[in-house]
């Protein structure tokens, strides 16, 4: 899906909107009260919609009723137990709250820190790394005892975290799942603070969702009187709820992906993890030239000599990561060598079949037909030293610059022979134009992405939900890290509205306590106020530096 196209469809998406809020605005103010109020009617009344450019808000009423009986549960003499269950667990929710917001603080300061570090290398390297590109057209072959490309510059990419940006770090085809793995996430959030608002006897006002541009959202509105009536304890149980329900449903997602409840399922649905002997090939780009050799259905085993099974992600590792060296290579003689090598030169503009190989210890380089060479390793004899082939051969590999890449194939599970198809070019093409999984429909009316496609939405779940954990801890207003700080403050500190008392006992106490007392006053009129603004500069300058490093 190009960018065009997403912005096609978000036009399509937001004039049906605008069409259907007129029909059900017209609904509104033309109809009469029916005759008979049932069930949708009510829903109906009870519900509203307002549609502001492009954002939607619906609100509702409804689940009050549903909200209502919960704290009646919780209130009664027979579940006791359950209410001082309940109020454990979330007493516990606040601890791992606070934490969440020392994390989410300290990754800003991380992110923050590694990307200036990365914006100041890149400046300084600049310069020298031109220099050291022109250097190159005349000494290609020197300084090739590490075989790592030279001329590197660091990345741009955020220390240790990778955001989610579609288009840029995802496929911008991956929007819709990530779109309801948000909401699901905010579904849960919110499903936190309403459980724990029925527990402290705290009714709602409205429940519903939003969806801006392309961002949905749910919220759970609470009466603000309400909210400041309860002790700060209270309060501090359900603003941290919402995180806290968010951080125990991605411990469970974590757990199932690591149990072998998923392997169980699919087997029961009809598919066979194909994880240890390859990746199951998806589909492949059209336009792409491998779609004339790798099939969908097919089962890829290794990239050059490494095998899919050394790990989960060694397929995108591999293609996207630098470039691997083989330790093994091919006997062919020096002859055949020695005739040509005028493609291992950067003058050389023309285009050739013939790749540049070069032996194991740099002192002889030619050009050679690579089909006949990689696709047929044993009949060439594979090496590890030129001492492994005979007197008249030496043990070469491909040039760095040659580009090439080896896939081993599987067209059919029933069979073991494998094809080896040879790819010239970049290797991250590789990784762009196929789409690979780890499972194997055992019956054709099976659709062969399905498995990759639940498995994109459990990972983008997975991953939503633990940032919607740290995202929303992070004390800023509107968000519930700011909410809980004042409360957490209130606990540590003086209530606002015990002021007046205080500061009377303070007086009939002495000077020195009246002096403790605005002291503890200080410090919490301190944190609430520079506490957001400190926040709010770790994210622009997070903001910034990355625009920085990807622009530079």
């Amino acid at each position: 899906m190009s960018i065009g196209h997403a912005f096609l469809f978000l036009a399509v998406i937001w004039t049906t909107i605008h069409f259907l809020y007129r029909i059900w605005y017209r609904k509104g103010v033309y109809t009469l009260l029916p005759a008979y109020l049932g069930s949708s009617a009510h829903l109906y009344r009870s519900t509203k919609v307002s549609l502001n450019a492009l954002q939607l808000k619906v609100s509702t009423s409804q689940w009050n009723v549903h909200h209502d009986r919960l704290s009646t549960t919780f209130t009664r003499k027979a579940n006791r137990t359950m209410n001082t269950l309940f109020q454990a667990v979330y007493n516990v929710g606040i601890i791992f709250s606070a934490i969440g917001m020392l994390v989410a603080v300290g990754g800003l300061v991380w992110v923050s820190a590694g990307s200036a570090w990365t914006m100041f290398q890149k400046i300084s390297l600049g310069n020298s790394s031109q220099s050291h590109e022109a250097s190159r057209l005349v000494k290609r072959l020197e300084n090739t005892e590490d075989r790592k490309p030279i001329g590197t510059l660091p990345s741009a990419q955020f220390p240790g975290i990778i955001p989610i940006i579609p288009g840029i770090t995802v496929p911008l085809s991956d929007l819709p799942i990530i779109i309801l793995a948000v909401f699901l996430s905010q579904v849960v959030h919110e499903l936190g603070h309403a459980v724990a608002a029925a527990r402290e006897t705290l009714p709602i006002i409205s429940a519903g969702l939003s969806f801006t541009i392309c961002i949905p959202a749910a919220f759970v509105t609470f009466p603000t009187c309400g909210m400041k009536n309860l002790t700060a304890k209270a309060r501090s149980r359900i603003i941290a709820a919402g995180p806290f329900h968010n951080l125990i449903f991605w411990c469970f997602l974590v757990l199932v992906t690591h149990s072998k409840v998923v392997n169980i399922f699919s087997v029961i649905f009809g598919y066979n993890n194909m994880s240890d002997t390859g990746k199951v090939v998806v589909a492949v780009n059209e336009d792409s030239p491998l779609s004339l050799y790798l099939l969908p259905g097919s089962v890829i085993t290794k990239l050059d000599d490494g095998p899919l099974t050394l790990s989960n992600d060694f397929w995108t590792e591999y293609l996207t990561g630098l470039p691997k060296f083989s330790s093994l290579g091919w006997c062919v003689s020096r002859s055949v060598l020695v005739k040509s090598d005028s493609c291992c030169t950067l003058l050389n503009t023309k285009a050739s079949p013939l790749a540049c190989f070069e032996s194991f210890d740099h002192s002889e380089r030619g050009c050679l037909d690579p089909v006949p060479v990689l696709t047929r390793p044993s009949s060439n004899g594979r090496c590890a030293a030129s001492k492994d082939c005979s007197e008249e051969s030496t043990c070469v590999i491909p040039h760095e610059e040659a580009q090439l890449l080896r896939l081993s194939v599987r067209p059919r599970l029933d069979l073991t022979e494998e094809t080896t198809i040879l790819w010239s070019g970049p290797r991250k093409e590789v990784w762009e134009e196929v789409q690979v999984g780890n499972w194997l429909p055992r019956f054709r009316l099976l659709p062969l992405g399905f498995p990759r496609l639940f498995t994109e939405f459990w990972n983008y779940l997975t991953m939503t939900t633990l940032s919607l954990y740290l995202f929303n801890l992070l004390p800023l207003a509107h968000l519930d890290g700011f909410e809980l700080l004042q409360s957490l403050l209130d606990l540590a500190f003086t209530e606002s509205s015990e002021t007046f008392v205080y500061d009377i006992d303070a007086l009939e106490a002495g000077e020195d306590h009246l002096e403790s007392t605005r002291s503890r006053r200080r410090w919490k009129r301190w944190f609430t106020k520079y506490a957001p603004i400190l926040t709010t500069g770790l994210v622009l300058s997070c903001i910034m530096f990355a625009m920085i490093n990807v622009i530079y």
